[in-house]
């Protein structure tokens, strides 16, 4: 007899379970691989805001009348490198995160503002490498 009508062999059954199983498998590991790499975006998204909000601090310090603002003040001395968990905006801490701001002048009425933001990714078993975002402007005097 060539097959059976009864049923399905055992054979049939393994080779089955066995096709099913790789395909789970491939899914759950294209999951895994999405979900860091959602993780891996947001921390860069929370990085790049976190540049630019320090940006913007520099341009109203430039731009502030008080004794100690203004273009002239403009400095690195003034803008303190920020350490992993004191970063707050609005009430909310950055724990993740660290801050640095470099302020260059290359002429008298010309400053060249950077700000570094760095973070572990989380979620990467493979490596705790440190990665960076950096945002710079060009600040002129009026």
């Amino acid at each position: 007899m060539i097959g059976n009508p009864g049923g399905m062999t055992l054979t049939e059954v393994l080779i089955t379970i066995f096709i099913i199983t790789i395909g789970l498998v491939a899914v759950a590991t294209g999951m895994q691989l999405a979900t860091v790499s959602i993780n891996l975006g947001q921390q860069e998204t929370t990085a790049t805001f976190l540049a630019e909000e320090k940006l913007e601090d520099v341009k109203t310090f430039a731009l502030g009348t008080l004794g100690t603002q203004g273009f002239a003040n403009v400095a690195s001395a003034n803008f303190p490198v920020e350490a992993y968990g004191t970063i707050t905006i609005n009430g909310t801490i950055y724990n993740g995160y660290r801050r640095t701001t470099t302020i260059t002048n290359p002429s008298a009425t010309t400053k060249v503002v950077v700000v570094n933001v760095f973070y572990t990714p989380a979620g990467v078993a493979a490596t705790n490498t440190e990665r960076q975002v950096a945002l710079s402007t060009v600040l002129t005097q009026r």
